[in-house]
């Protein structure tokens, strides 16, 4: 329509025998009608421009309009509107689609917990995502998120559900394309939500909002998604090569002492290594270890040193340390029978220095703190295809109706 993308007519009054609607828009389309003062409603206005986006309305329990967790639930008649729409919603209009991820619960033993942030807070999100879609392999897919609302944020005036989890279904098109929307569930921290016989597998996977705080910038909620099985076992990994253990020094001469590196590693031994630096001298790394080929096994090192400075790294490749939440893994340094150095709980690095150039005072560790959450897998981003333009078709939903 010219230079504009989308067009909105504000009508005096409807007159006929097809009246009684307070404003319509057509699927997919530019233009979008308003009768008498509802053209300064901006919940009616948002409401209409959403079908312009192609987007239907947002339902519960098979009532058409009833979600007024969402935009397109048609809740707001009045002169407010700072409403956001619903995960499914905002999956569809793509305009998060850095922060959405797709996940597939029906594989075997599926668990995972994630940390979301609201549309409310969108620009403080940080890597985590808004929007997280469930999919059923049929296009009924699941879709969930936390329904932020703030006192100055664009869902301050959210109609139902504020500060809580939702849980949303289409009824077709996995969130890409037109379809009703229906509100399955809100949830406070510690509730769940079932699905049984999810997507025909014959299982039950639940959705549990394990915490949700309102008290940071941004609010976040902890969903915890598990089908509650025991996970499908995995190939077997090739048996690793067989490693010649060090040699272990009964004493050690003169004025040195026994150097000693313990290290127990966790479910991934592959992704720890170690160094062991002199800092006084010109002998650089004098012990190292590392990527090792056994989960949950034991490790030991030792070297001859002179009294001195060290320091010891220990680094983890995925960036959760070696303890406490895939395995109970730990490092620990000795210098004769003084503990130097130990630990597990960090993220990528940790490293402590220990001892002068002639002495050996007590050890100062500078450690990386701990994750708060086990680490999320990186976001899958599902991308929605652009409307496709064409004629302009008749409304494939009914107007919107007048407040009763």
């Amino acid at each position: 329509p010219g230079p504009y993308d989308y067009v909105l007519f504000s009508l005096e009054d409807c007159y006929g025998p097809d009246c009684g609607w307070a404003a319509y828009a057509y699927i997919n389309s530019w233009d979008s009608y308003y009768v008498a003062e509802y053209y300064g409603y901006p919940g009616v206005l948002l409401h209409e421009l959403g079908h312009n986006f192609n987007l239907a309305h947002s339902g519960l329990n098979g009532a058409q309009y009833a979600d007024h967790t969402c935009t397109m639930g048609n809740p707001h008649f009045s002169d407010d509107g700072f409403q956001c729409f619903n995960p499914a919603k905002n999956f569809q209009l793509n305009w998060y689609d850095d922060a959405e991820i797709t996940e597939d619960p029906r594989t075997q033993g599926y668990t995972n917990t994630l940390t979301l942030v609201g549309i409310d807070e969108y620009p403080d999100r940080g890597d985590s995502p808004v929007t997280v879609r469930l999919e059923t392999g049929g296009g009924a897919d699941y879709f969930v998120g936390f329904n932020r609302a703030s006192a100055t944020g664009p869902n301050r005036m959210n109609d139902e559900g504020d500060n809580q989890v939702t849980i949303v279904q289409v009824n077709g098109g996995s969130g890409e394309s037109y379809s009703q929307s229906f509100l399955k569930a809100k949830l406070s921290s510690g509730q769940s939500y079932a699905i049984t016989n999810y997507a025909g597998t014959g299982k039950t996977v639940t959705i549990t909002a394990l915490s949700i705080d309102t008290t940071t910038t941004p609010g976040t909620a902890v969903v915890y998604i598990s089908d509650g099985l025991v996970p499908a076992p995995p190939s077997p990994p090739p048996t690793p090569a067989p490693v010649t253990p060090a040699p272990t020094i009964a004493s050690c001469p003169g004025a040195q002492e026994m150097m000693e590196v313990q290290i127990q590693t966790d479910n991934f031994a592959s992704e720890t290594t170690w160094t062991l630096t002199d800092k006084c001298g010109s002998n650089g790394v004098i012990l190292s270890g590392g990527p090792y080929g056994n989960a949950n096994a034991p490790f030991s090192s030792n070297v001859c040193a002179n009294d001195g400075q060290y320091e010891f790294q220990i680094n983890d490749s995925y960036g959760d340390g070696i303890c406490c939440g895939y395995g109970t893994g730990s490092y620990l340094v000795k210098f004769g029978t003084a503990v130097k150095a130990s630990g597990g709980e960090f993220t990528s690095v940790e490293k402590t220095t220990f001892g002068t150039c002639g002495s050996t005072p007590p050890p100062t560790t500078g450690s990386t703190p701990p994750p708060v959450a086990p680490p999320t897998a990186p976001p899958t981003n599902g991308s929605t295809p652009p409307p496709t333009n064409g004629s302009t078709p008749p409304p494939t939903a009914p107007p919107t109706a007048p407040p009763t």
